[in-house]
C-alpha cells in the first residue's frame, strides 16, 4: 500500500469494523427482508470500510499528540465518536435502509467505548515510545 495512503487510513480497521458493523444492520433490517437487510448491511460495509479506516487514523493521530493524557484520551475517543455516529445516521437517511435510527444505534452503542479503548491504547503506545526516546537521548549524554 502507498505510503501516503497508510498515513490516513487504516485498512486493518475498516475491514474489521466493516464486516461486525454491516452483520449487526443486515439483522437490524432483516424484519424488512433479505433484499432491504443486505441493501443496509451493503452499505454500511462500504462506508464503514472507507469511513472506519479514516477515522481510525483520526483516533491514532489525536491519541499521539503531545498533551495531557487525559484530555487527548477524551478528544480521540469522542471526535471518531462523533463523526462515526452522525455519518453514519446520514448514509442511513438515504433512500434504502427501512430502520436508520435502528441502523445508527449499534454504532452509538459500540463506537464511545471502542474508540475509548483504543484511544487508551494507543496513547499508551505513545507514551511508552516518548520514554524510550526520553531514555535513550539520557543515556547518550
Amino acid at each position: 500500500m502507498h505510503p501516503m495512503i497508510k498515513k490516513y487510513f487504516d485498512p486493518v480497521s475498516g475491514l474489521i469494523s466493516a464486516t461486525l458493523m454491516s452483520v449487526i444492520v443486515w439483522f437490524v433490517n432483516a424484519g424488512h427482508g433479505p433484499w432491504p437487510a443486505t441493501t443496509a448491511a451493503m452499505k454500511q460495509a462500504a462506508y464503514t470500510f472507507f469511513m472506519g479506516g479514516l477515522i481510525a487514523q483520526l483516533c491514532r493521530y489525536l491519541a499521539a499528540r503531545p498533551g495531557p493524557d487525559l484530555l487527548l484520551i477524551v478528544l480521540a475517543t469522542l471526535i471518531p465518536a462523533g463523526v462515526t455516529t452522525s455519518a453514519t445516521y446520514f448514509v442511513h437517511s438515504l433512500k434504502g435502509t427501512p430502520e436508520p435510527i435502528l441502523s445508527t444505534l449499534p454504532v452509538i452503542v459500540l463506537s464511545t467505548p471502542l474508540f475509548g479503548w483504543w484511544a487508551w491504547q494507543l496513547r499508551k503506545t505513545a507514551m511508552d515510545t516518548e520514554h524510550i526516546k526520553e531514555k535513550r537521548a539520557e543515556e547518550d549524554k
